[in-house]
Order: C-alpha cells, then sequence, then structure tokens
C-alpha cells in the first residue's frame, strides 16, 4: 500500500509541475508576447524601426565588444 502510494504521490507532483510549467508559459505568453504582436500588428512600420533599431544596436555592442576584447590580448 505504502508503494502506491508513493507511486500517487509522485505523479501528483510531476501533474504539479506540469501545470505550473503550462501556467507559466500562459502568463509569459499574455504579459510579454500578447503585446508585442498586437504591436506589430497596430502599427507595423513603427514596429519593423523599431526592431531595426535594436538590431542596428545590437550589431553594434557586439563589434564594439569584439573590437575591444581583441585589443587585450
Amino acid at each position: 500500500m505504502k508503494h502506491i502510494l508513493k507511486i500517487l504521490h509522485a505523479a501528483l507532483i510531476f501533474l504539479l509541475k506540469l501545470c505550473g510549467i503550462v501556467l507559466f508559459c500562459l502568463a509569459f505568453s499574455f504579459i510579454f508576447v500578447y503585446p508585442l504582436w498586437l504591436f506589430a500588428v497596430k502599427q507595423p512600420d513603427a514596429f519593423s524601426s523599431s526592431v531595426l533599431i535594436l538590431f542596428a544596436f545590437a550589431l553594434g555592442s557586439a563589434l564594439i565588444l569584439k573590437i575591444k576584447s581583441g585589443k587585450k590580448k
């Protein structure tokens, strides 16, 4: 009987963790992804410009860090 209860307890813990992960993913998508999607749908030009600016900033930062790290050696 103890063995069966131990298995049921492990299964319950697994299901609770699984539900927690699913709820976290749903909350993350609602909080972060949905506003971005809404922004992209309502103002596609502004969204494209924002993404282009962020990409240029990230690329510039990566190049600067690469150049700085190369001078130290």
